[in-house]
């Protein structure tokens, strides 16, 4: 008889193909406990950022030369990092720095002239070369914004005596002016735009003044303080950040350049200048050899208190990820911050290991090449010891790409195994080693499937702020703002949202486009202070996917190299879970009273249960046998 024909029913997808278990990042990634772990970190780190700018002197711009001030004041400038990524550092670098800095005090001397015409040349270039013409610059613009505002308040009142057809229009152009005014010019208001409502205005009798005279000198006052905004945010912009604020906006657009390149699938290997990934790649390195080529003991301080952060709130992130993945288990905040403290030496050494190596052995290398300078003897020693040389510089090779390679595994290995530093080093290196294409193939399709999630998410958070917007709108705009009651809405003024096809602008909006009351002020602090946290939260879940998708990566590595089950995890008691175990005291026995027979019977029905067995009957053999026999 022939055999029956077997017929295929089911194929295990995650066994034929293991890397769809990384399309579990994103189920992962949004974990509560992740992403408020996550969002604690990155709190702490903006904060330590912030802290140590104002202790070191800002880093420098390269002012554009193109435009005239008041013409387009926020013409593009070249920051510091990216003229040292252009230069290869150096000294073309160095260079390159003393002549932007002469730039940026002449240009903030030529502001000060500008705004304040009675500060001689001479006397600004000094204020600049000191630091304070920016201040000066800043305060000559709010003393003319006040004036202006005290001009244009009256103005405000003057609408309301004209006709009511003309009103309408009259208010939109009381707004454009006070908006430049009191705010500066914005992408809603522009400069021109001001302007042209700052005529319709003076052509209007009886706002500005009753006499021809009273109307041009207002017209001037408002001009004045218009181009003194103007003229501070040029400032501003020539002055230069702080350096965690400058690296913070370079690593922003490499990121934002990063995720567009790998939607398009543009890796950019054989182009020159560099774009796509390998551009991202260079600019995310080129930023991290500016802050320890020009800033290294900043560096040196920020990184250090960066990695204890991390390390502490990183490892538990990649503690609850490893029992999530491999057992669908979730353990509780406080249990991965304990298990994070436990293992924050090892969490913080781990990527300190190979760099200390780097620089011990460049160290080495370097040593030998000062000998090697001595004439005569040094050129020989040189030669005989040339091979050391190339040794040591291949081993600094190896030990930089399983850096490099090996850095996403290195927190998830101590997560999953519950072990040290060095093991994190051993396993890392050699995943990286053995399988070096598919940990590239790996890291390639979370980078893809990660770009997408970014994206899905950040367009949620874009349509929950919109609508929350909109609903709120509909009763807060019901009562204008208290500067531009008859023309913009009380939610409009302190939180102007962004529209779904609105380019070039921040999906979370702009806060502070208008004058703000006293309580409005508290208000809109508040708004802005909420709407960082969604902001925050959505660079929580790519932090938080970063770690889910670097466990994934480990648990799969693992199984092709060590061929462990994802399953296998390094587990642990927590107090917390144990109950206190109470031991029942032992019943006594009292010899006096008959034991109940009817107790051992299974069927609970002592008195008429058949199934105990009857009492023995005393026949007092047993006493018999038990006596000594008289005479014996």
């Amino acid at each position: 008889m022939p055999d029956d024909p077997q017929e295929l029913r089911r194929i295990n997808v995650t066994e034929a193909f293991p890397f769809t278990q990384l399309f579990r990042s994103f189920r992962l990634a949004i974990h509560p406990n992740k992403l408020i772990l996550a969002l604690i970190a990155l709190l702490l780190t903006y904060v330590l950022g912030r802290i140590m700018d104002p202790i070191w002197p800002t880093t420098t711009v390269m002012p554009s030369m193109v435009a005239e001030i008041g013409q387009n004041p926020d013409a593009a400038a070249t920051s510091e990092i990216r003229a040292y990524i252009s230069l290869r550092g150096g000294k073309a670098f160095c260079d390159w720095r003393e002549q932007a800095k002469d730039a940026c005090e002449k240009r903030q001397a030529a502001l000060l002239v500008k705004i304040k015409p009675d500060t001689t040349p001479d006397n600004a270039l000094e204020l600049a070369k000191d630091g304070r013409a920016a201040d000066d610059i800043r305060r000559a613009a709010a003393n003319l914004a006040r004036d202006a505002e005290e001009i244009l308040e009256g103005v405000h009142k003057a609408i309301d005596e004209v006709d009511r057809d003309k009103q309408q229009e009259l208010y939109e152009a009381y707004r454009n002016v006070l908006v430049a005014v009191a705010v500066g010019p914005t992408k809603r208001v522009a400069t021109e735009q001001a302007r042209t409502s700052l005529d319709l205005l003076a052509k209007q009798k009886g706002l500005l003044g009753k006499e021809d005279k009273d109307v041009k000198e207002a017209k001037d006052r408002i001009a004045q303080a218009v181009g003194a905004r103007l003229t501070a945010r040029a400032s501003a912009n020539a002055r230069g950040a702080g350096v965690f604020a400058t690296l913070l906006e370079h690593e922003k657009t490499t990121f934002r350049k990063s995720v567009t390149a790998i939607l398009n699938l543009n890796i950019g290997l054989d182009t020159t200048p560099p774009t796509g990934l390998k551009a991202a790649f260079v600019d995310t390195l080129g930023g991290i050899a500016w802050l320890f080529g020009t800033h290294w003991f900043y560096g040196v301080v920020f990184v250090i208190i960066s990695l204890l952060i991390w390390s502490l709130f990183g490892g538990a992130i990649c503690r609850i990820a490893a029992l999530h993945a491999a057992r669908d288990e979730k353990i509780s905040f406080m249990q991965a911050l304990k298990f994070g403290g436990r293992k924050l030496f090892s969490f913080f050494s781990a990527p300190l290991i190979p760099i200390a190596l780097l620089v011990a052995i460049g160290a080495v290398v370097y040593a030998g090449g000062l000998f090697s300078a001595i004439p005569y003897v040094g050129e020989v020693f040189a030669g005989l010891f040339w091979p050391l040389a190339l040794a040591g510089g291949a081993i600094m090779v190896l030990i930089l790409i399983g850096t490099v390679g090996g850095f996403l595994l290195m927190f998830p290995t101590i997560a999953v195994e519950g072990s040290d530093s060095f093991d994190s080093l051993s396993r890392s290196f050699s995943y990286v080693y053995s399988k070096p294409w598919r940990t590239a193939f790996y890291v390639l399709v979370s980078g893809f499937y990660g770009a997408i999630c970014y994206l899905f998410v950040r367009l949620f958070a874009h349509l929950a702020l919109n609508a929350t917007h909109m609903t709120a709108g509909l009763g807060m705009n019901v009562d204008g703002s208290s500067y531009l009651p008859e023309t913009v809405g009380k939610l409009d003024a302190m939180w102007t949202r962004t529209s779904l096809l609105e380019q070039g602008q921040p999906f979370y909006g702009a806060f502070s486009q208008y004058p703000l009351g006293g309580t409005e002020h508290f208000c809109g602090f508040l708004i802005t202070a909420w709407t960082y946290i969604i902001v925050g939260l959505l660079v929580a879940f790519t932090i938080s996917f970063f770690f889910s998708a670097s466990t994934l990566i480990y648990y799969l590595l693992r199984r092709e190299v060590d061929a462990t089950d994802i399953e296998d995890v390094y587990l642990e008691e927590y107090e917390e879970e144990l109950a206190p175990v109470t031991t029942p005291p032992a019943p006594t026995e009292t010899p006096d009273e008959p034991q109940d027979q009817g107790d051992s019977c299974q069927c609970g029905q002592a008195e008429t249960c058949q199934h105990a067995e009857p009492p023995a009957e005393d026949n007092g053999e047993d006493d018999q046998e038990d006596k000594p026999q008289e005479g014996s």
